[in-house]
């Protein structure tokens, strides 16, 4: 039997007991990829109601998982034409224009959603060439959770460009 003044310090012990047998669960998400370049996520915008000064009312903007870096290029129409010259721009300004340590970057996965663009035999052909061997990924239709990267980078630009041409 336990003395009623001793209860108090029973009930903080054995709780401190039974929290120490708990472990810590450490999250680490396993499926993000752990280099730069390691998978860029690719979205379309467009089209904006005001064109811009050099004829465009596309865009496109391609999100490295990594390291968060986003990369917006304007286009005259949504073909897969336009989009190989993005990724390939891409490729020449972001990607080969970092050097850390001596090693050089490149595109190991790109995630697209799928548009007819995205899924032609010319982006294809692209990505397989000898040199590059870029695998692609293609998020489930309708799925802003698993293309949440560039589609919240399309907002971010849309958003205050829309409010920008409203308020001229």
């Amino acid at each position: 039997k336990i003395d009623s003044k001793h209860t108090h310090q029973v009930e903080s012990l054995s709780s401190i007991l039974g929290q120490s047998k708990r472990r810590s669960h450490k999250r680490q998400p396993t499926r993000r990829k752990k280099q730069p370049g390691g998978r860029i996520h690719v979205d379309h915008t467009g089209p904006m109601e005001v064109v811009s000064t050099g004829g465009n009312t596309f865009g496109t903007l391609m999100s490295d998982e990594y390291s968060g870096v986003k990369y917006y290029t304007a286009q005259k129409a949504l073909s897969s034409d336009e989009l190989v010259d993005a990724l390939e721009e891409y490729d020449k300004v972001v990607l080969r224009g970092h050097n850390p340590y001596g090693h050089t970057l490149r595109a190991h996965c790109y995630r697209f959603d799928r548009g007819t663009d995205m899924t032609s035999k010319t982006l294809q052909e692209y990505c397989d060439a000898p040199h590059r061997r870029i695998r692609l990924e293609y998020s489930a239709s309708y799925t802003k959770e698993q293309h949440g990267t560039a589609e919240a980078g399309n907002d971010a630009i849309e958003r205050p460009a829309s409010a920008m041409l409203i308020d001229a």
